[in-house]
């Protein structure tokens, strides 16, 4: 686990107890979103007694600090991930088929921000700006899927 991790938490008043850290290093391992059940179900596997009110708060604690990220899902879901990049502000692209996230750390979105800042005369700090479709990798397996089915098909 990175240095940078233990000092966010030492930072924000967390200890480093091993189910904390699990489910860091769960967070971290996993290429998609997960559900609390889903991270519940892999602490399981280390520690005999863990309740699922345990996850929720470790992850709530997480997210607070910007460690991992929720989102709520088009199914209405809440989901984390864990987020590489922790520092500046970033969006993500979330995958709708395998559930994989990309961060996106794009000037043309801050620019938005600030027009919006000055036509409404506000300050922004927060927003909750998810984009959600196909990823290359989806998309490409979903090109040879049609190209199969096509191929069937014409049979």
């Amino acid at each position: 686990m990175k240095t940078e991790i233990i000092e966010i938490l030492k930072n924000n008043g967390l200890k480093k107890t091993p189910k904390r850290l699990s489910v860091i290093e769960i967070m971290e391992e996993s290429e998609k979103l997960l559900t609390p059940a889903e991270v519940w179900s892999s602490l399981k596997l280390k520690f005999n007694h863990v309740g699922l009110p345990t996850v929720y708060r470790i992850l709530q604690e997480l997210e607070q600090i910007h460690i991992i990220k929720q989102i709520l899902t088009a199914d209405n879901q809440m989901k984390y991930f864990y987020c590489h990049a922790h520092s500046g502000e970033h969006e993500h692209f979330i995958c709708e088929i395998c559930g994989g996230v990309e961060c996106i750390n794009s000037s043309k979105i801050r620019n938005m921000l600030q027009e919006l800042e000055n036509e409404l005369n506000c300050v922004i700090d927060k927003n909750l700006f998810q984009i959600q479709g196909i990823c290359k990798n989806c998309k490409k397996m979903n090109k040879k899927l049609s190209i199969t089915e096509r191929e069937i098909n014409e049979d």
